[in-house]
């Protein structure tokens, strides 16, 4: 399957010439945008909290944002001719940077109640579907079969306060990645995650396999099974989201986004049906909750 999907990206970019490559260097205004009408913490620079290591999403690689949303925020910049400040981050420290004005943008992040009271969250663009990585040959049948085991979830994640009510031996980790890695090495049982999990672990991983997490399991509602997401700017300034929603509307149905959002999710271990059913092109604004 993997292959495949990489067959049909190379195509596609062997068509379209460089799609997913940048206009110019990464972070680099281009002297023939258009001006931003929107204000910027600094004049002529967009600062971005990038939520990193959330491939293939966003990972930051030097001063390069890369994924999916790299893509999307790179060419966002491009256009009004800023040049690009990331900052790593993970979600909680994403979403208090945008809240107390040391990012103008950040992304890209579960939408919550709590969050949408802080930061203004822009339409729509992903669902991110949950899983439990275990060890391989682990024989997983439902929810009771693991709430005695040693699972572990990133604290920024929204389903904690849930998890925690299940899983009387829950524990903390930084990132789907060390939870991966502490599975390896028999730190945990188990760990709860989302689609970054499908690249970390392969459908053909010796150590490891994944189980999909369904509505009802462990307490979970079905918007924190299958939930909405997005990049996020400050509840005060209104036209730097038009500006990114109406960006993000027409870009998003070009052939070229739907290409790097099928390269870099071939990357991972996912279905094309998961692949593309992540995609959300409603443009849906998510509520805003900005007192």
């Amino acid at each position: 399957m993997l292959a495949a999907l990489g067959a049909i990206a190379a195509t596609a970019l062997l068509v379209t010439g460089c799609a997913g490559a940048p206009a110019g260097p990464s972070g680099s205004a281009d002297p023939s945008a258009t001006a931003a009408p929107f204000p910027t913490i600094e004049p002529g620079k967009l600062t971005v909290a990038v939520l990193n290591g959330n491939n293939p999403r966003s990972a930051l690689e030097g001063n390069t944002i890369t994924g999916t949303w790299g893509w999307l925020i790179t060419r966002f910049a491009e256009r009004y001719g800023l040049e690009l400040v990331p900052q790593a981050t993970d979600i909680k420290g994403g979403v208090l940077a945008v809240q107390n004005g040391r990012a103008d943008v950040g992304g890209v992040a579960y939408y919550t109640d709590e969050r949408a009271a802080v930061v203004r969250f822009t339409v729509q663009d992903t669902y991110d579907s949950a899983f439990l990585a275990l060890p391989k040959g682990f024989k997983y049948n439902g929810p009771d079969s693991v709430k005695d085991l040693r699972i572990g979830v990133p604290s920024s994640y929204a389903q904690v306060p849930i998890l925690e009510t299940f899983f009387p031996n829950l524990e903390f980790l930084e990132s789907p990645a060390a939870g991966v890695e502490a599975i390896r090495n028999g730190q945990i049982d188990g760990f709860f995650g989302t689609n970054a999990l499908l690249a970390l672990v392969s459908a053909n991983d010796p150590d490891i396999q994944l189980a999909a997490v369904e509505e009802g399991d462990f307490g979970l509602p079905l918007n924190r099974v299958h939930v909405a997401e997005g990049p996020f700017v400050p509840c005060g300034n209104q036209a730097l989201l038009d500006a990114y929603n109406a960006f993000y509307e027409e870009v998003a149905q070009s052939d070229e986004y739907k290409q790097v959002w099928l390269e870099e999710w071939s990357k991972t271990s996912a279905p094309k049906d998961v692949i593309m059913s992540n995609m959300v092109l409603t443009f849906e604004p998510m509520p805003d909750q900005c007192a």
